[in-house]
């Protein structure tokens, strides 16, 4: 009698061969301080047989989270740098397969706006600059001619900085800009902070003296090169052109008046 036996062949793929098949596709990235990150999902080749249950990543810059279920990688990223970061894929056929990419965060390129204050006295004490603006990062710097001034960051519209006296010891401009540093980054645009003389100090005499029916001639004298001068209740007959006040007296008397210099540091009398 002739006995007839059935075979079953049961092939089984190693779990070395099914990591080999199956892969990750997706690459390096890049995003930037404050903005939301691109759309990024963990993408998988030859995978399709393996039931994939889940995805992760290590290494992520700050403010970016991956799901789990999805392989989506989103948020908004908080500090620039560049990031090696391992993408993960999980599956219940070919066990889980890993691949390094890199995150690179680039800082943005800051804008000024305004600053405050926008002048000051020449020989001035040490002051605080704020400095407004947009797309200001923790590491901002406020620069001043090109200088490094200690900055601190309030917020991404808002810096502030010390300016030493020795800054403002001598008349003159200062221009003002603010740096991020790479990645990224780069120099805003640039606004002028004005340092002005001192007020001027009036010297020439409180006392002048005329004659009835005599030209009369008096000039104003003054300290830190006054840019324009004045003279407030004069009699009738005298008038004020420039720095120097004149007429021809026709009563006498003792007439009180008050005279004025005036540059870009201010008034005196104010």
């Amino acid at each position: 009698m002739k006995r007839i036996v059935a075979l079953v062949l049961l092939l089984l793929a190693s779990a070395g061969a099914a990591n080999a098949a199956c892969s990750i596709t997706s690459g390096n990235a890049t995003g930037q301080v404050g903005v939301a990150f691109p759309s990024y999902t963990i993408t998988t080749s030859g995978c399709n047989s393996c039931n994939v249950t889940g995805y992760g990543a290590t290494g992520l810059p700050p403010g970016l989270t991956v799901s789990t279920s999805t392989g989506s990688i989103s948020g908004t990223p908080t500090t620039a740098g560049t990031y090696s970061v391992t993408l993960n894929v999980t599956s219940s056929s070919c066990g889980t397969i890993t691949k390094p990419v890199t995150f690179t965060i680039n800082n943005p390129v800051p804008a000024i706006s305004s600053i405050s204050p926008t002048s000051t006295t020449a020989g001035s004490a040490q002051f605080t600059l704020t400095v407004n603006g947009t797309n200001f990062v923790a590491t901002s710097t406020v620069k001043w001619n090109g200088s490094a001034l200690v900055t601190t960051f309030v917020s991404s519209t808002q810096l502030t900085a010390i300016v030493p006296a020795a800054n403002v010891a001598a008349v003159g401009t200062a221009s003002v800009t603010v740096v991020n540093p790479t990645p990224g980054g780069g120099t805003s645009n640039a606004l002028t902070f004005t340092i002005n003389p001192p007020p001027p100090v009036i010297q020439s005499s409180t006392t002048p003296t005329g004659q009835v029916c005599v030209p009369f001639s008096y000039t104003i004298t003054a300290t830190n090169n006054p840019t324009s001068y004045g003279a407030s209740g004069l009699p009738a007959f005298l008038t004020i052109s420039g720095n120097t006040i004149s007429g021809t007296p026709t009563a006498p008397g003792t007439y009180t008046f008050t005279v004025s210099a005036t540059n870009a540091g201010g008034r005196i009398p104010s």
